[in-house]
């Protein structure tokens, strides 16, 4: 949420006032002139502009959609991995730390992590023999 509204709205308001010069209402006015300037239109899609490179505004309903496909056509990388290519693609994504940790593919084919404790193995045996 951002000034209390969800954040696709307050992408609408950011596109209507560059766009058409559109005065946002008064709860987001301050936010919006504040940070006008990190954004753009373009054919009346809003963009981000970070280091001359633009990310496309994608709403809050398409982007697990967006990030399960780059998770699966890029090979099930781990969180670091698919924010690198996520980023510079859209502007906001879910939490990728939580997606990835829940992915049964990539919880298969974690790397063991040797600085967890583990139980010592147990052998069953019969006392009557």
């Amino acid at each position: 949420m951002i000034c209390g509204m969800e954040e696709d709205e307050w992408a609408y308001y950011m596109t209507e006032f560059l766009q058409n010069g559109t005065v946002p209402p008064a709860h987001c006015q301050q936010d919006i002139y504040e940070n006008q300037h990190l954004f753009t239109v373009l054919d009346g899609f809003l963009y981000r502009v970070e280091d001359g490179h633009r990310s496309p505004y994608t709403l809050q309903a398409l982007r697990t959609d967006f990030l399960e496909r780059m998770h699966n056509e890029y090979g099930h990388l781990g969180h670091p991995g698919i924010l690198g290519i996520i980023t510079g693609r859209v502007v906001a994504v879910p939490d990728i730390k939580s997606y990835v940790s829940l992915c049964p593919q990539c919880q298969v084919s974690q790397r063991s992590r040797p600085r967890l404790e583990r139980e010592e193995p147990q052998t069953l045996t019969n006392s009557g023999l």
